[in-house]
């Protein structure tokens, strides 16, 4: 799952390689980028061009019959900045509801970890797995994929 646009601009090459690479090295696991905007809600986009959408409704049905891993990219507010609890809020419920058909997740924040203070961010990851993409919170991922 890759929030796009908006603040994640700058990280859309990056969010396309992390695809790339688990489509690579996962070749016979089905792995699918859907796509949202600041946090994830009735829709998700199939591409980055958010021209072809699915409810989330009949997406989480899919899930109730394959069991997925989620991988979120996201800055969760951090790139900007600030606090903004109905995105905390809106996320934690969105999580929670898809949780029941894919407990699996891990949130790769593409900010430095010392960004996410002051930002949604930090609130984000008190109630999800969420790692910086940096040297030191990719050397935590073997640790965390191994409870995946």
């Amino acid at each position: 799952m890759i929030d796009h646009e908006g603040s994640m601009v700058a990280f859309e090459g990056l969010a396309q390689q992390l695809v790339d690479a688990f489509r690579k090295r996962l070749p016979d696991a089905q792995v699918h980028a859907w796509y949202f905007h600041n946090y994830p809600g009735s829709v998700l986009f199939d591409n980055p061009y958010h021209t072809s959408a699915v409810d989330v409704v009949s997406w989480r049905a899919r899930l109730r019959k394959e069991p997925a891993v989620l991988f979120v990219v996201s800055d969760a507010g951090a790139a900007r900045g600030g606090e903004r609890f109905e995105r905390v809020l809106a996320t934690r419920n969105w999580m929670e509801e898809t949780r029941r058909f894919a407990s699996q997740v891990l949130w790769l924040n593409p900010t430095p970890r010392s960004r996410w203070v002051g930002s949604s961010a930090v609130y984000i990851a008190s109630f999800l797995p969420m790692v910086d993409i940096s040297k030191q919170g990719i050397a935590q991922l073997p640790d965390l994929l191994k409870h995946l």
